[in-house]
């Protein structure tokens, strides 16, 4: 994984924080392992507190639960540090999350696929009812702006054309482990589920084939995500939740 340097780490941090203690930054970044990744989303997370602090973070940071292993690309596992600061961002997010919209965006997203997830699909979730409390419907504007903000503050990126969304697989792997230690990973895989058998009935008929193969997928991310976290949740029962939306969209695709 590529880093910054100690004084490039300092300098991103005050710029994004807007804090002037030079020591505090150096403290923190030294903390995060000069990691870009881990800087862009404690920057955010230290700038939205109402006494924003350097020491607070640092005292989090040290507390904050990281269950997670996950190796990266060149076959090393991610700094412990990383997965925190993730932890620490969520945080963040639910606290701020007044509709719980934003919430419900990272958790759908947490099961399908690290290339990305277009737009269009996320208007379905909000259009199925899958994003706000009581099946209230989530209009596209409002699901554009959750997606600009969750990108402010570095939890998701956006592709070149701005259509496609994509979320950090350390990201959605400490999603997954909340869900499934309070129990509701299975329901925010069937909430997954859904939106993908209510996206397919919208391609029914489509010349669209890009579309289509985002569904196959999306199905197959899905699956693998379940897969991945075998040991919480029973591979009969999933299987069960699964089947008939996975053969509605199949059958579409």
């Amino acid at each position: 994984m590529d880093v910054f340097s100690a004084a490039e780490a300092s300098a991103f941090l005050a710029g994004r924080t807007g804090l002037d203690d030079g020591a505090g930054a150096t403290a923190v970044a030294a903390a995060l392992g000069h990691q870009p990744l881990a800087l862009a989303l404690a920057a955010p997370v230290i700038a939205g507190q109402q006494r924003s602090d350097y020491a607070w973070y640092l005292d989090r940071l040290e507390t904050v639960r990281a269950d997670v292993s996950l190796m990266g690309n060149d076959g090393q596992p991610y700094p412990l540090s990383l997965a925190r600061t993730v932890s620490l961002s969520l945080q963040a997010v639910r606290a701020a999350d007044r509709t719980g919209v934003c919430t419900r965006v990272m958790e759908v997203m947490s099961g399908l696929s690290p290339a990305g997830v277009h737009r269009e699909l996320l208007y379905s979730a909000g259009q199925a009812g899958v994003l706000a409390g009581g099946g209230r419907l989530v209009p596209a504007a409002l699901v554009d702006r959750v997606l600009e903000w969750l990108s402010g503050r570095s939890l998701l990126t956006f592709s070149l054309d701005g259509q496609t969304v994509a979320m950090h697989r350390l990201v959605a792997r400490v999603i997954r482990n909340g869900l499934a230690r309070s129990g509701r990973l299975t329901t925010a895989y069937e909430a997954a589920a859904f939106v993908l058998d209510v996206y397919s009935r919208a391609l029914v008929g489509s010349q669209d084939r890009r579309a289509v193969r985002g569904i196959l997928q999306q199905v197959t991310a899905l699956m693998d995500s379940l897969a991945e976290l075998a040991t919480e949740i029973d591979e009969e029962l999933a299987w069960v939740l699964f089947a008939a939306p996975v053969r509605r969209v199949l059958s579409r695709a």
